[in-house]
């Protein structure tokens, strides 16, 4: 049973690190409205095509000693963190999955956890540097995220149609929600303070997590930004006035809830 657990859990941080690797591409050609499916990895700066022995994750970051062998260019370490971070996202999302679960419940939860971890990474990355949230990610998202109540419905003998109902209600729910904080700080600070994207992601993870977990989510997200940015006030990190992207919060913060259950907050606060 051990060595059944490293395994899998050796597995999972091997998987992490090769879809993280992918993900690189995702965050770098998206923004660029470039396809992420062809042409194969290139530097950014000389535009030579990257080999397969120089795109192993993190392992030839360190070999090429953070340049490329071409041009000698730095490569900038985001990309081994990237792939370090999916790693870690998938061991822990493996980690989290009580070991009594049936096979299949066990299977379904970890392929579903490493799809919204593919989701949500991109989308927090992107929104940290660039303040946007892709619209195909949030799409891809919510297929993904039917598929999910669909399958947790035939494997778990519950109404299939009830199912999809309830995520389509907290999705709605937690778009809502962001929409009427929008507003609500519209009002206040006479300026967008949030914009239509963080309400679409909102909708996209309450999609997944259901009710009450996307109402928890969204209040675990301003708690997490607001330590963010005290802290980053404290450090003088963060500027009065500075742009603060949301989507990296609420990602967070529905990951969480998706990992750990809607008590998470409680478990957080208390």
């Amino acid at each position: 049973m051990l060595y059944s657990k490293i395994l899998f859990g050796c597995s999972s941080i091997f998987f992490g690190l090769i879809f993280g690797s992918f993900l690189n591409v995702v965050i770098y050609r998206l923004p660029k409205n470039k396809s992420v499916v062809k042409p194969r990895s290139f530097c950014p700066k000389c535009n030579k095509k990257i080999s397969w022995n120089e795109n192993i994750p993190i392992y030839s970051w360190i070999k090429l000693k953070g340049k490329c062998s071409n041009c000698d260019k730095k490569i900038s370490i985001k990309y081994p963190l990237t792939e370090l971070a999916t790693g870690i996202l998938f061991f822990l999302s493996f980690n989290a999955i009580p070991k009594d679960t049936f096979f299949e419940n066990f299977a379904l939860n970890l392929f579903f956890s490493w799809v919204f971890i593919l989701i949500l990474l991109p989308i927090s990355i992107i929104d940290y540097e660039f303040l946007w949230i892709p619209n195909s990610i949030i799409l891809v998202g919510f297929l993904f995220g039917l598929a999910a109540s669909i399958f947790s419905a035939i494997l778990n003998n519950q109404n299939l149609f009830l199912n999809i109902f309830e995520s389509l209600i907290s999705g709605i729910l937690g778009f809502l929600i962001i929409i009427l904080i929008m507003k609500f700080g519209e009002i206040i600070f006479k300026k967008p303070s949030m914009g239509l994207g963080d309400a679409k992601l909102a909708g996209m993870i309450g999609f997944w997590i259901g009710f009450p977990g996307v109402i928890i989510s969204i209040w675990l997200s301003f708690i997490i930004s607001g330590l963010f940015v005290i802290f980053g006030l404290t450090i003088k990190s963060i500027k009065k006035g500075q742009l603060i992207p949301f989507g990296p919060f609420l990602s967070i913060a529905g990951f969480l809830i998706w990992l750990y259950g809607d008590d998470i907050f409680f478990k957080i606060i208390f």
